[in-house]
């Protein structure tokens, strides 16, 4: 027997700061960490489902990037696609770079209704790359957001 989810797509936010070559990484609260008896608060990169009719996967990203730090999209760039979990769900991942002025970042976020407390982190970029490298980053969309930043060379565009 096979299951599978249908929650929904997401929409994951890089959010970067070009002048001041920093990212804002949020924290929050996992359960599923929790239970592992690991440290539950997660160094992850905006996110959240496509749960607005009609909206694109382009408002949710500024949508969600306001919501879970406070800032607005300077530019949103199409960073990269994928199914996190095509074994059991068929959702689509669509993962955004967003340029934003860090300085205008919150530093507690969320929406008490959806049951968000979120932490929001100004990370400098040679910070993050080192992180990345010793693998102290350990959240899957995260991850792959910052490879693929790095890899196609986004810090020389932006």
């Amino acid at each position: 027997m096979r299951e599978c989810s249908a929650k929904g797509d997401i929409v994951s936010v890089l959010p970067y700061d070009p002048i001041k070559k920093t990212f804002l990484m949020v924290e929050q609260f996992r359960i599923g960490m929790h239970v592992r008896g690991v440290v539950p608060w997660n160094q992850e990169i905006v996110a959240g489902f496509m749960d607005v009719e009609g909206e694109s996967p382009e408002d949710t990203a500024k949508r969600e990037l306001i919501e879970e730090t406070g800032c607005s999209a300077i530019q949103l760039y199409p960073l990269i696609e994928y199914y996190p979990s095509p074994g059991g769900s068929g959702a689509k991942n669509y993962v955004f770079i967003a340029t934003v002025d860090s300085s205008q970042a919150e530093k507690h976020t969320g929406i008490i209704e959806e049951g968000e407390d979120i932490y929001v982190k100004t990370i400098p970029l040679d910070t993050v790359k080192t992180q990345l490298k010793n693998k102290e980053i350990d959240n899957a969309t995260a991850i792959i957001a910052l490879q693929q930043f790095f890899s196609d060379n986004w810090p020389e565009k932006l």
